[in-house]
């Protein structure tokens, strides 16, 4: 567990990567993920690129918004 906590400490509804801040909003039933580091290697552009391929499969989150360092699913 120790290792688990160094690289993912839970801050409330919030969990911390080395990359990102990834928060769940259980009242308006949303996840938002902000890139933290490495902005300029299009993180973000590359999940989102993702989700839209995987769209026809149910388990996949809709995209709210986004912009060049926040995905709101």
């Amino acid at each position: 567990m120790g290792n688990i906590k160094k690289y993912l400490p839970i801050l409330s509804d919030s969990i911390r990567s080395t990359t990102s801040i990834i928060s769940i909003d259980n009242d308006n039933q949303t996840v938002t993920k902000e890139t933290i580091r490495y902005i300029n290697y299009n993180i973000v552009e590359n999940e989102l690129s993702w989700l839209n391929k995987l769209n026809d499969f149910n388990h996949t989150p809709k995209v709210i918004s986004h912009n060049k360092n926040k995905l709101i699913l």
